[in-house]
């Protein structure tokens, strides 16, 4: 399982040398692998990657780095990673998962004033908690 990173990062690589654009999802399995062991430069890295390659960012991604940083302990900078997302910056619809990330993150560090207030915004932006 640590291999995964590198191995979807390889895949990347050959990709791209066989004139292979890759596309968002092959990106968002890439930035998951390093998100699943809590990798947080490496998927910020890959996001970074795929949008300067000309690949449009999902949800799927972005979630993906969020989720990242939560599993880093770096509850703030998921917190940062959802603002963005927020003012628009990605151009990406954030979800109910997203949401649920970051509040999750923060309730790991005990920043449970800021998770409540995350979860009233979920509430009141009426946001389907499919969850």
């Amino acid at each position: 399982r640590a291999r995964l990173p590198e191995l979807a990062e390889e895949w990347l690589n050959t990709m791209a040398e066989a004139g292979v654009q890759p596309t968002v999802f092959s990106y968002s399995s890439a930035i998951l692998a390093h998100a699943k062991l809590g990798q947080a430069k490496e998927a910020e890295r890959l996001f970074r990657r795929m949008r300067a390659s000309g690949v449009s960012a999902d949800t799927v991604a972005l979630n993906a780095v969020i989720e990242a940083h939560g599993r880093a302990g770096n509850a703030h900078q998921a917190v940062a990673w959802l603002d963005r997302a927020r003012a628009g910056e990605f151009g990406i619809e954030l979800d109910c998962i997203s949401y649920t990330i970051v509040i999750s993150a923060l309730g790991k560090q005990n920043m449970g004033q800021h998770a409540l207030r995350l979860w009233k915004e979920i509430q009141a932006r009426n946001i389907s908690a499919d969850i």
